[in-house]
């Protein structure tokens, strides 16, 4: 219990403390269940993507959609993503589910216009831990050159919070991405920094 609590604690920050109670053991248990299951969830073809429109208040035309991944267990009962993805984050397997999204919604895209669909722009979520990967840019051209997705239709967002964390690296990997001619946008902003001059 002892070990429980101090998990806890250092989960939460430094100087801190917490006592041990029942709901923190089935929250660690259910955290370390769901870390077990995450292992394998993307070779079992568990993941999906569902595309959530974003429309263009004047006009009322959809201009893009946004990926959003999602769980499902074999079972039927799906895992919120924010249960799912920050622990995804703790273990590093944000970065091979990451690299999935991304090629699963290019390759969605390009379906859509083979259909006959408009093109319209694809926003992907970016972790922070795939913009530390030294292989990062490179991966996205690939996925770019494999499904034929043109970089112009595709946008990726980053949180606040990724912005302004060792911004130089961070600078270096945007531009090396704009370059290619992919949108970059800021998600959640206003949630954590709330600073347009340290975010510009």
């Amino acid at each position: 219990h002892a070990d429980i609590a101090l998990s806890r604690a250092k989960e939460e920050g430094r100087n801190g403390y917490r006592i041990f109670a029942a709901d923190i053991a089935a929250q660690t248990l259910r955290a370390q269940e769901l870390s077990n299951l995450l292992h394998g969830a993307l070779e079992r073809n568990e993941f999906s993507l569902v595309y959530q429109p974003q429309v263009r208040l004047g006009s009322g035309r959809m201009v893009a959609v946004e990926a959003l991944l999602r769980w499902t267990l074999p079972d039927g009962e799906s895992i919120p993503p924010a249960q799912f993805i920050p622990e995804a984050e703790r273990n590093g397997l944000i970065i091979p589910i990451g690299e999935w999204v991304l090629r699963t919604a290019c390759r969605q895209s390009m379906a859509w216009r083979a259909q006959g669909l408009p093109p319209i722009r694809m926003a992907v979520n970016l972790a922070v831990q795939q913009m530390f990967m030294p292989d990062f840019v490179r991966m996205v051209r690939e996925i770019l050159r494999e499904t034929g997705l043109d970089p112009s239709s595709l946008e990726l967002e980053i949180t606040e919070g990724t912005a302004v964390r060792e911004v130089g690296n961070i600078l270096r990997v945007l531009s090396e991405l704009r370059s290619i001619g992919i949108s970059i946008a800021i998600d959640d902003f206003g949630i954590e920094y709330s600073s347009l001059n340290r975010i510009k």
